[in-house]
């Protein structure tokens, strides 16, 4: 390819030239002799691959940034089963399990807790749709028979003391999103003071999906300060380059688990309609 490239443009600048100034004839190149088999699907992803393997070893910073890019290119929404572990009032939590649908045109989250629920058994978020008191809230479905025999639904502030004391993080800050901008926020915020330690530990699999292992280091200044964690371990997926599962730890050691965050059967080419957000939908 590279030869027919260089014999066309010879012939092009020929052809440019006035007469008096044309050199020699330049000889044709019989373009079939040379020309190389055209790539197919599968040779271009098996480049990609080996330039986000060396990326993962030389750049880990660049994979995340490049991650994000196919994020906002690829991805309107998704299923998936959510697997939630936190550190709260010193106390780790059960591991709670998830179904979620996640909807990035006007932000939506619906969430059934299927193991392990606190107060609440379903709720709804969509973005700038209900406040109560002022402030965002979320459509909220209590947990237990009874509760829900005297109260079908309910709007909770999603930053309000209800919602801090079951999770550390909102539910409008849930998702893959939002989890590639901070790990990639934090260690940008670290890099740019040299305090910054990420490096790729290997690979391994998360529900027999193949992912590439990041370990990261910044100055661990408590959850409410300006690093929420002192180590970070990170499985991106190898295809999708989504975050799925998360390891966040107090002490280098990891054996202080801030909060453990995993996601399976994803699905992204679902199409999710205004009805998958409707709380009359699962009877709210």
């Amino acid at each position: 390819m590279g030869v027919c490239l260089a014999a066309a443009f010879a012939i092009r600048c020929h052809n440019l030239l006035s007469a008096d100034e044309r050199p020699a004839p330049v000889p044709v190149i019989d373009a079939v002799a040379v020309a190389q088999p055209e790539l197919t699907v599968a040779d271009v992803r098996e480049s990609m691959e080996v330039a986000i393997d060396r990326m993962a070893r030389e750049k880990p910073i660049g994979v995340l940034r490049e991650a994000q890019k196919r994020y906002r290119q690829r991805v309107m929404g998704y299923t998936c089963t959510f697997y939630k572990q936190e550190l709260i009032d010193g106390k780790l939590t059960k591991r709670q399990e998830v179904q979620v649908k996640y909807r990035e045109n006007r932000k939506s989250v619906y969430m059934h807790w299927t193991k392990n629920p606190g107060k609440a058994r379903r709720v709804i978020y969509i973005e700038d749709k209900w406040t109560k008191d002022g402030l965002p809230a979320a459509l909220c479905q209590p947990e237990g028979s009874i509760a829900r025999l005297l109260v079908s639904k309910i709007l909770m502030p999603i930053n309000g003391p209800d919602a801090k004391a079951a999770s550390r993080r909102t539910i409008d800050q849930f998702g893959f999103a939002n989890a590639l901008g901070l790990i990639l926020k934090y260690s940008v915020m670290a890099d740019g003071e040299g305090t910054l330690k990420l490096a790729l530990k290997g690979e391994a699999a998360v529900h027999d999906r193949p992912t590439y292992v990041f370990e990261r280091t910044v100055p661990f200044t408590g959850e409410d300060g300006k690093y929420p964690d002192h180590v970070l371990v990170y499985h991106l997926d190898k295809e999708t380059l989504l975050p799925v599962l998360c390891e966040s730890y107090a002490d280098l050691a990891k054996t202080q688990l801030l909060g453990r965050y995993e996601y399976a059967n994803i699905r992204l080419d679902v199409a999710l309609t205004d009805a998958d957000f409707d709380g009359a939908t699962y009877g709210m």
